[in-house]
């Protein structure tokens, strides 16, 4: 494969002119893109990744989610090259086109008003994002968790109306008797569950040899056995009703070979 040719400087330059927004860095081209929630961040740097591949650029992706931010850099060659600049181009068109907008729009026209919905990770960043798009489209949503600072820091996050739909209570997603515990004061409360959403997850780091034991286990439960033991919980009642969703939410960790 040729490697396409590094620009100089000046031509850096003009090019960024023709790109408000955009900056050049030594480790390639910058730029913040703001969107309204955590669901279209991901929704861009996925459709990023695909015009990424059309045009057969190899970028390094540099992403921080930041609330609802995504710091994009992308480089390429060993420096910036034409292919960043028309990756950037598209970037751009693609965050403001009207099939992106529209996209939105229908997201946010959803109504799950007098739906109940169970997230476990409710508390976590993502976790959070979900709660929120939930309890936006009018569901009661309740949330089993151990982090009782992210919990808070998501009612501080919500208006009157919606905080009163958060319910929540201590329970760890990976034990079947507290899980099971927590659905049975949900079907008390509401006698239904409508829709269960597993964002419980986490990643120690370390390699095949040098992490112990003890710790796969612990990431085994964490990642799968949570989903195991949360879709349990719910699936009888969702069976007698006829209906239900489950999302199970993996993540791009599952990629790296350990």
């Amino acid at each position: 494969m040729v490697r396409p040719e590094r620009l100089s400087q000046s031509e850096i330059a003009r090019r960024l002119a023709t790109l408000p927004g955009w900056t050049a860095l030594d480790r390639g081209l910058h730029r913040v893109f703001t969107f309204r929630d955590f669901v279209d961040a991901f929704a861009f740097m996925t459709a990023a990744a695909r015009e990424a591949e059309a045009l057969g650029h190899h970028p390094d992706w540099s992403n921080a989610y930041n609330r609802v931010t995504v710091d994009l850099i992308t480089h390429d060659a060993g420096g910036i090259t034409g292919l960043d600049f028309a990756l950037a181009a598209r970037l751009d068109a693609l965050a403001a086109g009207p099939a992106a907008r529209a996209d939105r729009l229908a997201r946010g026209a959803v109504s799950f008003a007098g739906r109940v919905a169970m997230v476990t990770g409710g508390a976590g960043a993502l976790g959070q994002a979900i709660c929120m798009r939930l309890l936006g489209a009018g569901a009661t949503v309740c949330v089993p968790h151990r982090d009782s600072d992210g919990l808070e820091a998501l009612r501080l996050r919500l208006g009157d109306e919606p905080r009163a739909r958060l319910e929540a209570a201590p329970a760890d997603a990976t034990d079947e008797a507290a899980v099971g515990a927590f659905v049975a004061g949900v079907l008390e409360r509401h006698h239904r569950v409508d829709v269960l959403v597993n964002a419980v997850g986490g990643f120690a780091g370390g390699d095949l040899g040098s992490t112990p034991l003890a710790e796969w286990e612990r990431m085994l439960r964490l990642n799968l056995i949570s989903a195991v033991v949360g879709c349990r919980a719910v699936l009888p009642t969702m069976l007698a009703a006829g209906h239900g969703r489950i999302v199970n939410i993996a993540s791009r960790a599952v990629v790296p070979p350990a």
